[in-house]
């Protein structure tokens, strides 16, 4: 069982409230309880009483252990975009990373909930998450859409999400506009949340998402941020060194589904004939996400960070941004396509090795084994038909 103490907001100064919440934490309350009414309770006339948001974030500046929360929170007289960006906690996200880590959240179209949106990536970036916005048309609020337009409707909205960084950008840039004076106020505020961030990675992705959407030039952000600016062969924009060419895309697209969807990873796991289809520039990547599922069933790309060399390293922090808006319906057609495509790959590496055994059978004059790698080669041949007849099947068209 455990015990909280009711600090009942009414009638009392700030400076008693906060000695009646220090003094639940001394005395060993595990929680301090307060509500959310708009005024006094009881007692004659108007008197003091605290807004229930506001009352929660003032004590959590002046406790340390105590758990707080409201009794009572009143929905009824509040805008629900707005209240439900006040209760989000990095708690709250942290829980949900454990589950996935494509989180939308849906938000009113109207400016209220636009607000909310550009404050809740503030709150997704503290716990390691960036996220996704979706918003309803801005005369309609959640339950009546669902209502009138039903469950098909809501999901066409969320499959339309953008990531929340995009928004909070360009929500800066309207709400402080385009002027020098502007693009000073954006880049201070756009530092202020990134500072939040532990992953380096990250940051020298976000930071050149920003400038691409604002035009706000790069050693600017880097000076807010306290971030250097990385040696790179652009000016502008982080590139893939020399040493990590993309010739054959399946490979960084497989890599990129891998990170945005876990059932991808359980296809690569088991899918050992794709998985030799990666080049030795790949296959520590890949070796590295499958570790990390096999351990703790989710992908921190920070983590992957620590165990990959830095420029594979930086690839894969870059393929986790550029799929982060991906459709899980979209990303699962993608993984497909790129699975058979490394399976063609290396089932014509090992046709062409099997063409050499034969070869060197031929010269020894040894039937048997000429006869066996034929076997071999022509097994593979029915293989590599097979794929090409998938490959020639019609699509089933992703929305």
């Amino acid at each position: 069982m455990r015990f909280g103490l009711d600090v009942t907001p009414q009638r009392l100064p700030w400076d008693e409230v906060v000695r009646r919440a220090k003094l639940a934490e001394e005395l060993g309350f595990d929680g301090v309880w307060g509500f959310d009414h708009f005024q006094p309770m009881y007692g004659d006339g108007p008197g003091e009483v605290f807004e229930g948001m506001t009352y929660l974030a003032a004590l959590a500046s002046v406790t340390t252990r105590v758990r707080l929360g409201l009794l009572v929170a009143g929905m009824t007289y509040r805008h629900p975009s707005v209240y439900a960006a006040q209760a989000l906690t990095v708690d709250h996200i942290r829980l949900l990373s454990r589950y996935t880590k494509n989180v939308i959240a849906l938000f009113d179209g109207d400016d209220a909930g636009q607000k909310a949106a550009a404050r809740s990536f503030e709150v997704f970036v503290e716990a390691g998450l960036l996220g996704r916005a979706a918003f309803l048309p801005k005369q309609d609020d959640p339950d009546t859409f669902v209502r009138q337009h039903g469950k098909a409707r809501v999901e066409l909205i969320l499959d339309e999400a953008v990531p929340l960084a995009d928004f909070f950008f360009l929500w800066l840039e309207r709400r402080y506009g385009k002027s020098l004076e502007g693009k000073s106020q954006i880049a201070a505020e756009v530092s202020r949340v990134l500072a939040k961030l532990n992953n380096p990675l990250e940051v020298d992705l976000l930071i050149g998402r920003a400038v691409d959407l604002l035009g706000i030039r790069e050693e600017t952000m880097r000076q807010r941020t306290h971030s250097p600016l990385p040696a790179r062969t652009a000016q502008n924009r982080p590139v893939a060194p020399a040493s990590m060419p993309r010739e054959d895309k399946a490979e960084r697209m497989l890599i990129g589904a891998m990170l945005r969807l876990p059932k991808v990873i359980e296809q690569v796991a088991v899918d050992e004939e794709a998985r030799q289809g990666f080049s030795s520039l790949w296959t520590p990547a890949v070796d590295a996400i499958l570790n990390e599922w096999h351990n703790h069933e989710n992908i921190e790309v920070a983590r992957l960070s620590e165990i990959l060399p830095a420029e594979l390293a930086s690839e894969v922090a870059r393929l986790a941004l550029e799929t982060e808006d991906l459709t899980d319906a979209v990303c699962g057609k993608i993984a497909a396509d790129c699975l058979a495509r490394l399976k063609r790959k290396h089932i014509k590496a090992q046709k062409r090795d099997e063409r050499l055994k034969i070869r060197v059978a031929e010269e020894q004059k040894d039937e048997n084994a000429k006869r066996e790698r034929i076997l071999e080669w022509q097994d593979l041949v029915r293989k590599e038909r097979q794929l090409e007849h998938r490959k020639l099947e019609p699509k089933a068209r992703v929305r």
